[in-house]
């Protein structure tokens, strides 16, 4: 940049800048600010009030169908009949024993969570009979 083509910049700027005082465009707008940031804050907090009230309640209820809807596959079922099978005619390796160990306590987990979710689940009224 030239020395006159920088004054003339800095002429510009500082015209600008006496424009945007003249018109009050130099000072911020603290009230406006304030009300569109409570109204945000408002809204956010809205928001989470709405997430925190139903949304445990619907992830509940799809994590309770999802853990009553999970089975072990058929492949897996028949590997835990023929190694128990052979548990109980004692042919059993230590990699058999370990492998059916882990299938067993897969299961048992699996029960357990799928017990936990049958309490979640709403209970039907009873019906009296009339």
């Amino acid at each position: 940049m030239t020395g006159i083509n920088k004054m003339t910049t800095l002429r510009a700027v500082a015209d600008l800048r006496r424009e945007f005082a003249l018109r009050g465009l130099d000072k911020k707008a603290t009230r406006r600010i304030i009300f569109e940031l409570s109204i945000h804050v408002t809204i956010a907090m809205a928001g989470m009030a709405i997430f925190m009230t139903s949304h445990n309640w619907a992830v509940r209820l799809l994590g309770v169908q999802f853990r009553l809807s999970v089975k072990i596959p058929a492949s897996d079922r028949d590997r835990v009949d023929e190694l128990s099978a052979k548990a109980r005619a004692g042919s059993l390796t230590e990699a058999e024993t370990q492998e059916l160990h882990k299938y067993l306590h897969i299961g048992f987990l699996l029960g357990t969570m799928q017990a936990k979710a049958r309490r979640l689940l709403p209970t039907e009224s009873p019906v009296t009979p009339q």
